[in-house]
Order: structure tokens, then C-alpha cells, then sequence
């Protein structure tokens, strides 16, 4: 049987022509190159990008610098249970030995530091002396501020812990350890725990008025850029 295509005629039943099959080969051959092309060109895409972000993670590493924190060892009052708040208590016997543990440690695992910062309380500045200490770092500089001192706990500062929660219920106590938006009640001018009887902090209000707070200020100028700075604390650093 034959059939008329254009000029030509061929038999149906006769097998397609040597050029057919290198023609259909020649052009799978194309589109296979084709795929090719474009499967290592998304690969080397693929590959750049990877190496850009490796290349910006390794950047930001040589701009990575160690923040250690460190909370005071523990407190007379800490043993005694006692809400501290701004209450300059001394440390412990074992909070003295916690203290050069922790730069003992720090020694150990190679930590040197270009700067130190610590509140206005002797629990959290004997802790940082313990510290430079153990590791031979007495020499570098060291700031103090009122604001790294302990949450103030206006009219609990002094009461037993255990006492004040069978008083006023384990969830108001938590509330007023915790809270950000819920101070402790106000302290008397007259009691002998009101900050504003202390020397140190006599101008506090004077200075919150004319020096942003560092939570929403860049950090102080004789911070330089590219140290390893180490900040002795209380646990809790947000004050009322």
C-alpha cells in the first residue's frame, strides 16, 4: 500500500530512510546537549551563590566578638534568702570561692578580655576582682554603672522570700520578680534601703534625664570596636 506525501511516494509499511533515524538521533543529541548546558548552568549558579554566603559568613566571623557574662557569686542575703535588689551586701564565704572558680575556669579555657563592666555593688565588683585575678587581667580597664545593678525590689528589699509568697501568694511575688510592666511596691524616702539616701545615687534621676538609657543607645565610646569585653552583673539588671 502507498500513500501520496508531497512529491513523493512511499510505501507505508517500509521502514523509515537511514537519514530519518540519524535525523531523529541528531536532534535527541541537541536537546540532550541542550539540557546539559542548562542543568550546569543552574549547578554553577547554585555554587556561586553557596560560595557568596560562605564568603559573607567567614566576613562577618572576623567581626565576631565574645561577650561573657557573668552573674555575682552568691550573697549574705542570698543565703539568708533575702530580697537584695540594690542592697549592697557583701558576698558569701562560698560566693568568694564561686567567684575565683569562675576565673579559674575562664584561665583554664584561654579567655582574655580588653575591657570589663560591672554595677555600683560590691558583690558584683568583688566578683569581677576575683575574676581578673585568677586570670592575670587586673590591669584592663573597668567601668561601673548603676544600670547593671540588680532589679530594684522597692518595699521587698529585706523580706524573706518564703515569708512575702505565704503573704501575698506565689503568683504576685512572680509578678513582681519577673514582670517588665509591674513594679514591686514603692519604697518609704525614709527607709534605710531608698536609694535616694545614697550618695551613689543621688543624681540618678538627674542623669536618666539627660543620658539615654543603654537599652536604646549605641554603646559607649570607650567600648572600641573589635574587644572582647567581660560584664559582671546581678542576675536580673533591669531596675525600676
Amino acid at each position: 500500500m502507498t500513500v501520496q506525501v508531497g512529491p513523493q511516494i512511499r510505501s507505508i509499511d517500509s521502514p523509515p530512510s537511514r537519514n530519518r533515524f540519524a535525523s531523529c538521533h541528531s536532534s535527541q543529541s541537541l536537546t540532550m546537549v541542550l539540557a546539559l548546558r542548562r542543568s550546569l548552568a543552574m549547578s554553577s549558579r547554585v555554587a556561586n551563590r553557596s560560595l557568596g554566603m560562605l564568603h559573607q559568613q567567614q566576613k562577618a566571623m572576623k567581626h565576631t566578638h565574645t561577650l561573657v557574662l557573668i552573674r555575682h557569686g552568691e550573697s549574705e542575703w542570698n543565703k539568708k534568702n533575702l530580697f537584695t535588689g540594690w542592697y549592697d551586701v557583701q558576698l558569701s564565704e562560698k560566693g568568694n570561692k564561686e567567684a575565683a572558680a569562675a576565673g579559674q575556669l575562664l584561665k583554664k579555657e584561654g579567655y582574655t578580655f580588653d575591657i570589663a563592666y560591672t554595677s555600683y555593688l560590691k558583690r558584683a565588683i568583688r566578683t569581677l576582682w576575683h575574676v581578673l585575678e585568677q586570670t592575670d587581667q587586673m590591669w584592663i580597664p573597668v567601668f561601673k554603672t548603676w544600670r547593671l545593678n540588680e532589679r530594684h525590689y522597692g518595699a521587698l528589699t529585706g523580706l524573706d522570700k518564703q515569708a512575702t509568697v505565704e503573704k501575698h501568694g506565689a503568683e504576685k511575688v512572680l509578678e513582681w520578680r519577673r514582670s517588665y510592666n509591674i513594679p514591686p511596691p514603692d519604697l518609704d524616702t525614709s527607709s534605710e534601703y531608698y536609694p535616694g539616701n545614697d550618695i551613689r545615687y543621688k543624681d540618678v534621676l538627674r542623669r536618666i534625664c539627660l543620658w539615654p538609657s543603654l537599652w536604646n543607645s549605641r554603646p559607649p565610646a570607650y567600648c572600641p570596636s573589635g574587644r572582647a569585653p567581660l560584664c559582671l552583673a546581678s542576675r536580673r539588671a533591669r531596675t525600676w
